[in-house]
């Protein structure tokens, strides 16, 4: 074998290693960018639910802020129940501590809501006075927990980030752990007032 063959050879076997060099970087690269894409699709979808949480649980509060009988009460209750999944769903894709606070806050007022409800829908009872007052003061509560969440514009437009980011960023992610706990805190006291009836 002269070394013309000898330099042919290795001519195509550097050639061979080179394309499948870049072969394998493109499908890499392809990879990784499909991976990418896959989880700001995720982050999109997590900032949708959280949002989704916010307007629920605030609008539950606000059913709340204006209940006198046990069907408002009720009423108030079974979209407390609706955000409580919400937050749930948010909390299984990304098991963040705040995802879980959310979840945990909607979930006890709504089962500590659950005595003022006795009757509905089919008999009508009106709760005690003192426990729409407080009704009132758990809406404040819910809104200190919602409202930084709401003004968070890329959550209504999300772009791929991850919305714990986003809370971490503005420095949220605290406030809305302290604010869930203030909010189950105080439901705690709403449970535990007697009579819950007049």
């Amino acid at each position: 074998m002269n070394s013309g063959d000898s330099k042919l050879k290795y001519k195509v076997l550097l050639g061979i290693l080179l394309i499948g060099l870049v072969v394998s970087l493109g499908a890499a690269g392809y990879f990784y960018a499909l991976m990418n894409d896959r989880q700001a699709q995720i982050n999109n979808l997590l900032s949708r639910t959280i949002l989704t949480y916010a307007r629920e649980i605030s609008f539950a509060g606000y059913l709340l802020r204006n209940a006198t009988t046990n069907i408002a009460v009720a009423d108030a209750s079974s979209l407390l129940m609706t955000s409580r999944q919400t937050a749930d769903t948010a909390w299984l894709y990304n098991s963040q501590t705040a995802y879980l606070y959310m979840a945990e806050a909607a979930g006890l007022v709504e089962e500590n809501l659950a005595p003022y409800c006795e009757g509905a829908p089919t008999s009508l009872n009106f709760v005690n006075q003192t426990a729409v007052e407080m009704f009132a003061v758990l809406y404040t509560k819910i809104q200190n927990l919602t409202r930084p969440i709401l003004d968070i514009w890329e959550l209504e437009h999300p772009k791929g980030r991850d919305p714990i980011d986003l809370f971490n960023e503005r420095g949220l992610t605290q406030g809305i752990v302290d604010n869930c706990s203030d909010v189950m805190d105080y439901s705690f006291e709403i449970d535990s007032l007697s009579p819950k009836f007049e």
